[in-house]
């Protein structure tokens, strides 16, 4: 379980998110949704570990305390992140990245896509989020963080993508970031966090579908 308890970020003094609190269980799907800059993947870069962030409250992972430890440390407890925009490692062959992450056999049309290829090089921001999926599958995490797995997809892909959210999410509990409502048509969430100011409302699928009809606005 990932657990939020009081979580505030700042960077270089300046507040992002105040006081966010709650909880994501194995089995569950969460969506957090917000406008621009309203601070969902600085909330992503924090519960991952990244170092430009500073961090208030408390971050646990199944009831530790996982503020102080560096990302690959986390990962290795079972958090997963799936970037917005995965970076592109040259040097970095795919095939042996794949294997040394790999909890399960790496399924052969991965395999093909990465055949002689490094990690993320001269990939298409779709192939990027479709291969971050696989890596995840692979992984079989606790928790996957996904910072906007929708972006750059066409609907073909989401829904590819949707089912294997889908099934890993009987083990696995899943925090995805999306602006959109196109998740919507393939995945209802079991619970609906909004970022607007840096503070998060929380509610269900018809808090989702309220922003469908009427934006953002009308949760100021």
């Amino acid at each position: 379980m990932l657990e939020l308890k009081k979580v505030s970020v700042s960077v270089k003094g300046r507040i992002l998110i105040e006081n966010a609190s709650f909880k994501v269980r194995a089995g569950e799907i969460h969506f957090l949704m917000g406008p621009n800059g309203s601070g969902k993947s600085s909330l992503a870069m924090s519960i991952a570990g990244k170092k430009d962030y500073l961090v208030e409250g408390d971050i646990l992972l199944d009831g530790k305390k996982i503020n102080n430890l560096p990302p690959d440390e986390r990962a290795k407890m079972g958090l997963f992140t799936g970037f917005q925009n995965p970076v592109e490692i040259p040097g970095v062959n795919y095939e042996t990245f794949l294997d040394r992450i790999s909890k399960k056999p790496v399924e052969k049309d991965v395999l093909s896509m990465v055949k002689n290829r490094n990690l993320n090089e001269g990939f298409s921001g779709g192939e990027k989020k479709k291969l971050e999926i696989s890596q995840m599958l692979l992984m079989n995490p606790k928790i996957a963080v996904l910072d906007e797995p929708d972006s750059g997809l066409d609907v073909d892909a989401i829904n590819r993508i949707s089912k294997s959210i889908l099934t890993q999410s009987k083990t696995t509990g899943f925090l995805i970031i999306t602006h959109y409502d196109r998740l919507l048509k393939f995945i209802e969430p079991d619970f609906v966090h909004v970022m607007i100011n840096g503070k998060i409302k929380t509610g269900r699928l018809s808090l989702a579908r309220k922003i469908q009809n009427n934006g953002f606005k009308g949760l100021k």
